[in-house]
């Protein structure tokens, strides 16, 4: 049960990880974006 609990744990942390880098990465597209539609109004 304690072994599980780590796994838990462990994943727990992974996730919250990769939730973080989704918001970072969707700030990057919402940037790009932003970038190309002026790119696009030249």
């Amino acid at each position: 049960t304690e072994e599980l609990n780590k796994q838990v744990v462990s994943s727990s942390e992974q996730l919250q990880s990769c939730q973080a880098e989704i918001i970072e990465l969707r700030r990057t597209v919402n940037a790009l974006e932003v970038e190309l539609q002026a790119q696009h109004n030249l």
